[in-house]
């Protein structure tokens, strides 16, 4: 007998938001087409070849049709990676670039590499990642939803913390290609029809969500301000609110926002949408499965920092650790409750239906079972100087002695104005246990370390 999931055991028990959005989420509608898209990402999501959709990136690609698959709970909204190419005939590519590039400076129009199926147009520009210090990709190419930077490099240097190619996925081509996964194989494997080798990558940026048909975005920003939320993103202020920030439309409340390195984000994506035919169009096939009038979206986004902290370095190990990682973010980092926390003891807040719900489609998503571990978050400890702590402690003695005015012509009185300055008074025994107790937290910190007795660290010369 197959394991049933723990998402699907409580979707399938029902309540009233499940019931809500069932009622508002509608039937299921064919999407129309969406110019812009490679040729695997428009089969896949099933937009028609016909027509096209104002706003898509320019593309000579064919839009073949195909029927969609059932909709997904949710998956990767945006995601920036830095990749490690070997490129092989590099030479050869880099003049091609350099002469793409140079028609499109020339006013020549949109001037395209290409690469098997796929027709990349190549920017007039070129990019600087993270600003002015960051390092700087000659070459800028898009398709769709997927933009890459190349730098002037045929190989990626050793030890790099960059890669040589910047790819940044945006949220039309996850949801098309069904995934992080997915899109990454896409994008390795035309750089590999242009002679690129991709010999790593490291994740910088991933963005989860769930979409949440026949859900108000009200229900997040209500709870919220009725103080319904527990919540690890910022600390609290003086005034008794985690520091957060709403967006709306006229009168009407859209969503909200917070947290730093981990951001999230809940809001109306129906709204959001409206101006945007594609998208709009891909949702309704992948994620809504219908045209609801209500639709809500609920995202947790991740940057490098936090990627770090919960052992994920590359797309594999995304792969690998998302379920955890969500379930932790779902039920320790946030969650909204039925009634008013009291702060003095937050593991009282029952959890609200509404965010059942969400905890639900993030766990349907990622096929969460009830072996699935919650992701522990390990903050990188500061490392601890010995040498530079000591000339720490000397120069701040020296001002001391200094401001106090004293004069101190021999080492023996140097000595001896040391010692009744920092220990005149202190009680030798408890003095010896404090250290005793932080020699032994380095110890459990270190294992292994190399500690040194004071008959090694030598005598002071006078």
């Amino acid at each position: 007998m197959s394991k049933k999931s723990v998402a699907e055991k409580d979707v399938s028990s029902s309540g009233l938001s499940v019931k809500a959005a069932n009622a508002r989420a509608g039937k299921r509608a064919p999407a129309t087409a969406g110019k812009g898209l490679p040729a695997r990402a428009v089969a896949a999501v099933g937009l028609e070849s016909s027509g096209g959709v104002a706003g898509g990136s320019p593309c000579n690609t064919p839009l073949p049709t195909s029927t969609a698959e059932a909709p997904d709970a949710g998956g990767e909204d945006t995601s920036d990676i830095g990749v490690f190419v070997q490129w092989s005939q590099w030479d050869e590519l880099r003049k091609r670039l350099d002469t793409l590039k140079e028609a499109a400076q020339g006013g020549k129009g949109v001037q395209y590499l290409e690469a098997g199926e796929d027709k990349w147009a190549v920017s007039h520009k070129g990019y600087r990642l993270g600003g002015a210090s960051g390092p700087m990709y000659k070459w800028v190419l898009s398709l769709g939803g997927f933009r890459i930077g190349i730098q002037d490099e045929e190989r990626p240097k050793v030890n790099a913390d960059v890669g040589n190619v910047w790819l940044q996925i945006g949220s039309e081509m996850l949801m098309s290609l069904r995934g992080l996964r997915g899109a990454f194989e896409y994008v390795r494997e035309s750089l590999g029809r242009l002679g690129g080798t991709v010999v790593g990558n490291k994740v910088s940026r991933v963005d989860a969500c769930v979409d949440l048909p026949g859900i108000e975005a009200s229900e997040f920003t209500r709870a919220f301000r009725e103080g319904r939320v527990i919540c690890r993103a910022q600390k609290w202020s003086d005034h008794g609110m985690i520091p957060c920030d709403f967006y709306g439309c006229g009168r009407k409340e859209t969503g909200l926002s917070l947290g730093t390195v981990i951001r999230l984000r809940a809001y109306d994506k129906v709204a959001e949408v409206r101006n945007n035919p594609t998208k709009k169009a891909i949702l309704e096939t992948h994620r809504w499965g219908g045209k609801p009038e209500i639709a809500s979206r609920v995202e947790f986004q991740i940057r490098r920092e936090a990627l770090k902290e919960f052992g994920v370095d590359t797309v594999e190990d995304w792969e690998k650790e998302k379920a955890s990682i969500l379930r932790y973010l779902c039920e320790d980092w946030f969650r909204l409750t039925e009634y008013e926390v009291d702060r003095t003891n937050t593991t009282r807040g029952s959890v609200s239906e509404v965010w059942r719900h969400v905890t639900d489609r993030f766990m349907l998503w990622c096929r969460a079972d009830e072996n699935t571990r919650k992701a522990e978050r390990e903050t990188p400890q500061s490392v601890v100087e010995p040498d530079a702590l000591v000339k720490q402690a000397r120069g701040c003695l020296t001002t001391a002695v200094a401001a106090l005015g004293l004069l101190l012509p021999s080492a023996a009185q140097c000595r001896s104005a040391v010692e009744a300055l920092l220990f005149g008074g202190v009680d030798w025994s408890e003095w010896r246990q404090q250290l005793a107790i932080k020699r032994d937290a380095f110890l459990a910190a270190h294992p292994g370390g190399a500690f040194v007795t004071v008959d090694e660290m030598g005598e002071c010369s006078g």
